[in-house]
């Protein structure tokens, strides 16, 4: 039998100090400004013709539009200013030659998750709206503001409903570069990804639980080595090298 990672069962059964208290986080460390925090979405049009993945919360988004009629895949490169996205075709294999085959104007709703948006081509103009892949009710929003220093020691998590802080993450140091948001088990709640700063090509990963309302460091994840890259059409995840199929939470090697 192929050795099975269980996504779920790492969160439901990481121990209690796992979570880290507010009463506990150490305010006398430093903010840190300007982290990079790409969110990485992957959506499907009302009607389940187009499969979107698309990286926003940067200035230089990438996306990926899959046509499941025709069997097709476009790549694109683009731009976001506020919660807008102009995304224009490109060819991979010349180092993102735009095309000019396809355009995408898009606008992100920031609660629901959902994109508006108006697809361009040689052959048609239409106005497509996309949903997340995976649906859940009440999904949360979160702001997140770091602390540390040279790296990220904290983070405090705020729910952007309320304005409450609801968990300070702490108990690791991570580069103070980026923090991934995506949903690494399908579940469709978005998940933290965090370069390890103390050792070379490891991530710390801390899972959205719904059942607890709070994230759970997932730390027997933190093994696998490479970026985590998650494939909304294969419901995969790969870490480097490593492939795995996520099927109800479990990772099972390919």
């Amino acid at each position: 039998m192929k050795k099975r990672l269980l996504i779920q069962s790492l969160v439901l059964a990481l121990p209690v100090l796992g979570l880290t208290s507010m009463t506990i986080a150490n305010s006398n460390l430093p903010q840190i400004n300007n982290v990079y925090v790409p969110v990485h979405r992957v959506l499907e049009s009302a009607e389940q013709r187009y499969l979107l993945q698309v990286t926003t919360g940067v200035w230089n988004p990438q996306a990926t539009l899959f046509d499941r009629i025709n069997n097709s895949t476009v790549y694109f490169n683009g731009t976001q200013k506020g919660n807008n996205l102009s995304l224009y075709s490109v060819n991979q294999l010349l180092a993102g030659t735009e095309t000019n085959t396809h355009k995408i104007n898009a606008d992100v709703n920031i609660s629901s998750g959902n994109l508006n948006s108006q697809i361009i081509s040689s052959r048609f103009d239409k106005n497509v709206d996309f949903q997340p892949l995976i649906k859940v009710q009440n999904r949360p929003s979160f702001s997140f503001k770091f602390y540390g220093g040279a790296t990220i020691q904290q983070v405090s998590i705020t729910d952007r409903s309320s304005q409450r802080v609801v968990q300070n993450l702490t108990g690791f140091n991570a580069s103070p570069e980026r923090m991934d948001y995506m949903d690494l088990n399908f579940d469709g709640y978005y998940d933290l990804v965090f370069v390890n700063a103390r050792e070379a090509d490891r991530y710390i990963y801390w899972m959205y639980n719904p059942k607890t309302a709070q994230f759970q460091r997932a730390p027997q994840l933190e093994k696998l080595a490479g970026q985590p890259k998650i494939d909304g059409l294969t419901r995969q995840v790969s870490f480097g090298e490593q492939t795995f199929k996520v099927e109800q939470g479990l990772l099972r090697p390919l």
